[in-house]
């Protein structure tokens, strides 16, 4: 059975209390607010923490705070990708650009310290900028030639460790674990692969 708390994670509440739940995220989370009594005391779980944080705090909640949050329930199973693809089949992107394995120019100094990487293939190309930020690291990123409707941080025991909806402009950002090495991004129509994000 195929309930909303299924389709729901704890991140996804996370976002959706810190008000910057994309359109598509929002809407699901109140459908399965409506159907799921689990939804809702998950939900409830998530704002009396995120109030308890907040009651200290005068600054915007930092990404590690957040992921943070999202790690409180270790009973939470975290899906497969298998089971994250729902019978989707996924193709791999070839690399095109990364900025690691680019020399730097004769003459400029210093540069960005994220790494830029671009895949492509199959018509879709997705460009990333994977950045540490303290203990996490983030990637953002956009595709193009694809609608994508999420995309997933995958370890390499196959796991979906983090996961986000992609916006309607192609962009995502997502805060991965020190797990993550592949990224998955998913669409009605098919999933691409991106490997060795970090």
């Amino acid at each position: 059975m195929n309930s909303n708390q299924d389709v729901v994670s704890i991140q996804d509440l996370v976002v959706f209390v810190l008000g910057e739940a994309d359109g598509p995220t929002a809407t699901r989370i109140k459908l399965a607010l409506q159907d799921n009594p689990l939804v809702s005391r998950d939900l409830e779980r998530v704002e009396t923490m995120l109030t308890t944080l907040r009651q200290g705090v005068f600054e915007p909640v930092p990404a590690a705070l957040k992921k943070a949050a999202c790690e409180l329930w270790s009973d939470a199973r975290t899906p497969s990708l298998s089971e994250w693809l729902g019978g989707v089949l996924e193709a791999t992107l070839s690399v095109v650009f990364d900025s690691h394995q680019t020399p730097e120019m004769a003459g400029f100094r210093g540069g960005t310290s994220g790494r830029h990487m671009t895949f492509s293939g199959n018509g879709t190309e997705v460009d990333v900028l994977i950045e540490q930020e303290g203990d996490v690291c983030v990637v953002r990123g956009q595709v193009v030639g694809t609608h994508a409707d999420s995309v997933a941080a995958i370890a390499d025991s196959g796991q979906v460790l983090e996961s986000i909806s992609v916006g309607s402009d192609g962009a995502f950002s997502l805060t991965v674990s020190p797990q993550a090495r592949d990224l998955s991004i998913k669409s009605h129509a098919g999933a691409f692969r991106l490997c060795g994000i970090q």
